[in-house]
């Protein structure tokens, strides 16, 4: 919700995907270095790097 109030671009299914590319990239960061790390889920940390 945060990001789409501060966004301008409100495209839909635009929007959405570049949302999801950016949280996996925080995902993928957070994840890089980490060993026993669990990749199947996405952690609320990664939802807050991914704000705008």
């Amino acid at each position: 919700m945060h990001n789409f109030n501060v966004s301008h671009d409100h495209s839909n299914g635009r929007w959405v995907r570049n949302l999801n590319e950016r949280l996996i990239r925080k995902f993928a960061v957070r994840v890089a270095g980490q060993q026993g790390e669990d990749l199947s889920a996405i952690k609320q940390q990664d939802i807050d790097a991914a704000m705008l």
